[in-house]
């Protein structure tokens, strides 16, 4: 395997990427959305201090 075309294609594929992303007006319909947190509680602890023994 000729790794200088493996290298050069990972060259030019990060360099599109950073173009596109230049590019690509800064309207929220192409960016990843993560939703809020929710208000669960935290799951139980695996053991109490009390079951501990001496």
């Amino acid at each position: 395997m000729n790794w200088t075309i493996v290298i050069i294609a990972g060259v030019v594929t990060l360099c599109l990427g950073v173009v596109f992303v230049l590019l690509n007006p800064s309207g929220g319909s192409g960016r990843i959305v993560v939703p809020p947190g929710t208000t669960a509680p935290p799951p139980p602890a695996a053991v109490k201090t009390s079951d501990i023994k001496p």
